[in-house]
């Protein structure tokens, strides 16, 4: 059974705090959590215009010692928002840097390592790539947490 992304975000948002994990902000599903910052990423001239052609929005951002936690959220997996973290991580990374010290003031030496990372309900099987974490969401609120072989000894 799928269950709905606001679900998703705040039982994965809770996780993550529980487990020691500050959360620095994001784009909540639907506007779920009106507690966190908006972080959009954007190339530097774009530069105060949230909604500009371009811009990237990653649902929940976090991080714990020198590891940011980037994290997509949906019903069921997707390879789109899996394509979106790899673009962000690669050719748009200096973006993601540049939004982190604009929004939360984490200045790109205090980040050793970004992991991705997606969630989604609990249910059919999907491969896991070695850099990647799968939180898979349960009815009850529970959190199965899956890594790829790249990541395997990061503790969450």
């Amino acid at each position: 059974m799928l269950l709905p992304e606001d679900f998703i975000f705040v039982t994965v948002k809770r996780f993550l705090i529980c487990r020691g994990w500050q959360i620095l902000g994001g784009e909540p599903p639907n506007g779920t959590s009106d507690d966190i910052i908006r972080i959009v990423i954007r190339p530097k001239s774009m530069k105060g215009r949230f909604h500009s052609l371009g811009a990237l929005k990653v649902d929940l951002i976090s991080k714990r010692g020198n590891t940011l936690l980037l994290t997509e959220v949906k019903s069921d997996y997707s390879g789109y928002d899996k394509r979106k973290l790899d673009r962000i991580t690669t050719t748009r990374l200096i973006d993601l840097k540049n939004a982190l010290w604009e929004r939360c003031k984490i200045r790109e030496d205090d980040i050793g390592r970004i992991v991705k990372s997606l969630a989604f309900s609990y249910g059919k099987e999907y491969p896991v790539d070695e850099q990647y974490i799968h939180f898979r969401v349960r009815g009850d609120g529970t959190v199965l947490i899956i890594k790829g072989r790249q990541i395997s000894a990061i503790e969450v």
